[in-house]
Order: structure tokens, then C-alpha cells, then sequence
């Protein structure tokens, strides 16, 4: 015989082929009752067995002490006692199962009973309430069998109280003689050592406390020295990343390693970006301020010489990576156009000067004049006029230096630069194009003078037309085009005067 799951052959007594009278055993919870002859086998469950663990509550007779409270920890880190789980058995003897399927609202019961509740031990309990939360779903004729069962209860335990003290009687002699026995001991020891007996404990924990102190002071701080210094050499070895951050910054800076140091600032920050510890706040700050270094190292990279369009897209990521402050895309472009106007007026001035040898040295020369000049000084048969060089160096600015600034605001424009576009700055872009191709065309102009030979004119119309032809591929406005259109219209007309002179003065 098994029921749920607990073998009860021991305690089983055979009375018929349909009952067997049987202990349950320490099962608990459902289960199946399982029946197994010689015959016929192990056997089905057509019905199934709760079984509950026997508890005693408050409204229990016990004839021994249970604990009804959880006991609190005591000051010198003895462990509290488990308390006693509770089983609050139903005092009308009737299973509640049906019940707990489905529980009757308890909004309906407050509206019905106002502040009352159904609990047995509460000073506002109801009966009505209690039957409705727990035997909603009972029937009468189980309602009645429960009233006859309390009613047999109580009599029962009105009747019962002294057979249970016979019983018991062993339990309770032995608590009354362990009561007497504490009471003289307590009395006793009130004579011995007085009313507060623990005074004088406490005086001499306190004596010993300040002599093992006394004792150990020097070793004690000799300990908490190197338990500290331990601490701080862990902490240093475990965050060396951290601390060693500043001049790993500084290194990779004078090495150009640019990408590396953004990598590390980024991982930082996620690391530690938020901790509350002061030194790592403090190197924080330092760190901080080589990055504040950085940025301005980027910065003022950008507004030197422009570099290639690559270079400079990767200068405006790494200033973007580092959150620098306004809009590095667009200071480029405006470094790139004030660039790009230095070194027109550089070369009008420089070759205007250049004519003139007493004043051929200059401090100022741009890359491209430069090399025309050198080349001009070095060929001693050149007899190019100072305009003309001035005119082909003006182009050669032109045809170098504007397609990477048109470039390079596209690619501010279409996203390429990995910061927030502003499209209300694609005016002031088109205005600084505009401004740039005008200047370039009236130094062109101011350098094409009437004293040009037609030869050298038509020299200086074929280089601007290389310029114009460069520029058409790059997509730009009409407006800017229109402008060097205009002045190739004009550079045509200068030529064929020039050329109807000359052809005039060998006729006369």
C-alpha cells in the first residue's frame, strides 16, 4: 500500500477486498493511493489523498512549550530560532478545497460587513464573513455535520481538561520543578551580585579591552599601515590603466597616435564615467585636461595649411569623437576658404614684387609661388613676365585648392563628417565658393595688363581655360562658372584687341 508516495504496508489491517483501514505515514500534499497485490499487480488511483503535517496553533492544547514567535538574534551572533509555521486548521472539520477554486470577492464581504474580518482571533471577527471567505461553496447538509463536530469539540474539551493534565502529568510536574528551581536561583544570585548583575561583567570586559588594546596598539597600527599600503598598491595594480592614462595620453599625442588616445578616452568613460571614488575623479580631471589639449592641437591643425581631403576628415571625426565644442566640419570649411583667398593675394602680391628684384625676396611666398620662383630665378634665358607667372600661379591655387574645399562641403552636407548637418549654411557655403572664385578672377584680372604681348596672352587665356576645365567636373553652381566664364570671355576680347593692334602696327 502506498499513499502518496510513502510506503504504509506496516500500518495497513485488511478488511475486506473493497477496505483497507491504513496510517497515512509523513506524506504531504496530493497524491495517489496505490494498491499492489501478488495477484493482480500494481494497481490505478481513481481518487487522491491530501495529507497535512500535524501543527499545533494557538488554539491547541499542548502539554510542552512552542515557540510563537520568531526569536530575535542575540548580541553575541547566536543564531534565532526557526519559528513555528502555522497551519490555522478549520474549526468545523471540513475540507476547503472546493473553496479554493474560487474565492468569494472580498469587496463583497467588506460592503456586507463593514470593518469586521474573519479571522478567530481577531477582536472584530464575524461568523458570517468567515463562512462566506472559507465555505462559500459548502453545502448545508456539510454545514450542519461541521456545527454537531464543534459542538462535540467543545465538549469534549470542557470534559477533557483533566484527563489531560493526567496524561501529561510527567510535563508538567517537570515545568513546575524547573520554574521553582529558577526562581530560588534567580533569588540567589539577586543576594550575590545584587539587582544589575551584568555591571560588573561589563566593567571588567571593558578593563580587559583597554589593556589588550594597550598591548597591541603598536602591532595593530603596524597592521592597518600595511593593510592600507596593501590596499593602495591592489587598487593601483588592479586600475593601472586608469592611473597610467594621463601620460599614456601624452605619449601617444607626440607620436600623432590620434586614434589610439580617443579609443582609450572613450573606454574611460564608460568605465568610470560615473564612479564616486575621489582619486579616480582626480585623474579624471587630469586626463581631462590632455584631452582639452588634444582639442586643441586638432584645431589649430585645422586651421594651418589644409591638408589633404582624407587628413581632413579624419581631423574633424577625431574632434567629433572627442565632443569637442561647436561645429569642426564647418571651421574647416571657413579655414579652407580663408586659406584658399590668403594665398591668391599672396601670389598677386608675391609676383608683382618678384618684378622687381630688389624686392624679389619675400617671406610670405605660398608652396605654388615658390616654386615658380625658384624655377624663375634658376632658368637665367626666362624671360616670362611677372604677370603671366602670377596669372599661371593664381590657377594653379585655384585648380589644387578650390575642388577640395567644394569637396569637402559636400561631404559636410551629405552626412560624411559624422556631425549634425545645419542646412542653413548652405548659403554661407555657396556665398564663401562665390567669394573665393570672384577674388581669384579680379586678381586674374588686375595681373592681365594692357602691356601684355598678344603671345603671352593667349598664353595666360590657354591656362586659365585648363583651370575652367578642371573646374567643370566638380559640379559647381552656375554662379561660380559663370564668373570665370566671364572673365574668359573678356581675356578673348583683350586678345583679339591686342592681336588687331599688333597686326595694325606691322601694316603701318
Amino acid at each position: 500500500l502506498t499513499i502518496c508516495g510513502c510506503d504504509c504496508l506496516l500500518s495497513a489491517e485488511w478488511k475486506s477486498s473493497n477496505k483497507i483501514i491504513a496510517r497515512s505515514g509523513p506524506c504531504k500534499g496530493r497524491g495517489d493511493i496505490i494498491v499492489t497485490t501478488r495477484s493482480g499487480g500494481q494497481g490505478t488511483s481513481t481518487v487522491q489523498f491530501r495529507g497535512y503535517h500535524e501543527t499545533i496553533g494557538p488554539m491547541k492544547e499542548s502539554a510542552v512549550w512552542v515557540e510563537e514567535a520568531p526569536v530575535q538574534s542575540f548580541v553575541w551572533g547566536r543564531r534565532a530560532l526557526s519559528p513555528t509555521n502555522y497551519q490555522q486548521e478549520d474549526p468545523l472539520g471540513l475540507s476547503v478545497e472546493g473553496n479554493d477554486n474560487k474565492k468569494f470577492p472580498e469587496d463583497e464581504l467588506c460592503e456586507l460587513f463593514g470593518e469586521s474580518n474573519g479571522e478567530l482571533t481577531s477582536d472584530k471577527f464575524h461568523p458570517g464573513w468567515f463562512l462566506l471567505q472559507h465555505h462559500h461553496a459548502t453545502t448545508l447538509d456539510d454545514l450542519k455535520a461541521g456545527l454537531a463536530y464543534l459542538r462535540r469539540k467543545v465538549n469534549s474539551q470542557k470534559e477533557g481538561q483533566l484527563s489531560f493534565l493526567k496524561a501529561n502529568v510527567g510535563s508538567v510536574m517537570e515545568q513546575l520543578e524547573t520554574i521553582v528551581l529558577l526562581k530560588e536561583q534567580f533569588e540567589a544570585d539577586v543576594k550575590k551580585f545584587g539587582d544589575d548583575p551584568t555591571v560588573k561583567l561589563e566593567s571588567a570586559i571593558k578593563t580587559s579591552m583597554v589593556e589588550a588594546n594597550k598591548i597591541f596598539d603598536d602591532v595593530l597600527a603596524r597592521r592597518d599601515r600595511a593593510d592600507a599600503t596593501r590596499s593602495a598598491l591592489s587598487v593601483m595594480q588592479r586600475y593601472r590603466f586608469l592611473f597610467c592614462m594621463p601620460v599614456n595620453i601624452e605619449k601617444n599625442i607626440k607620436r600623432g597616435n590620434y586614434d589610439l588616445v580617443i579609443n582609450d578616452y572613450a573606454r574611460v568613460r564608460n568605465l568610470f564615467g560615473n564612479t564616486e571614488v575621489e582619486i579616480f575623479k582626480q585623474v579624471l580631471v587630469e586626463i581631462e585636461k590632455k584631452i582639452d589639449t588634444l582639442r586643441e592641437i586638432l584645431r589649430k591643425k585645422l586651421e594651418e595649411t589644409p591638408f589633404a581631403l582624407e587628413r581632413q576628415k579624419k581631423i574633424i571625426r577625431n574632434l567629433v569623437n572627442l565632443e569637442a565644442e561647436g561645429d569642426p566640419a564647418w571651421d574647416a570649411i571657413v579655414s579652407h576658404a580663408a586659406y584658399l583667398d590668403k594665398n591668391i593675394t599672396t601670389c598677386l602680391q608675391d609676383f608683382f614684387d618678384m618684378a622687381d628684384e630688389k624686392n624679389g625676396k619675400s617671406n610670405n611666398l605660398t608652396p605654388i609661388s615658390s616654386d615658380r620662383l625658384r624655377m624663375y630665378r634658376n632658368d637665367v634665358n626666362c624671360n616670362v613676365p611677372a604677370r603671366v607667372l602670377c596669372i599661371e600661379a593664381i590657377c594653379d591655387v585655384v585648380t589644387e585648392q578650390l575642388p577640395d574645399l567644394w569637396r569637402l562641403g559636400q561631404s559636410y552636407f551629405t552626412g560624411q563628417l559624422h556631425v549634425t548637418v545645419d542646412t542653413e549654411k548652405q548659403i554661407p557655403f555657396k556665398n564663401l565658393v562665390l567669394s573665393c572664385i570672384q577674388h581669384a578672377s579680379e586678381a586674374m584680372k588686375e595681373s592681365c595688363s594692357s602691356s601684355l604681348s598678344p603671345a603671352w596672352l593667349l598664353h595666360s587665356l590657354r591656362s586659365v581655360r585648363q583651370m575652367y576645365a578642371a573646374l567643370i567636373h566638380l559640379d559647381l553652381p552656375s554662379d561660380a562658372l559663370d564668373i570665370f566664364g566671364k572673365f574668359l570671355f573678356e581675356l578673348r576680347l583683350q586678345c583679339l584687341v591686342a592681336l588687331f593692334k599688333q597686326t595694325s602696327d606691322n601694316v603701318a
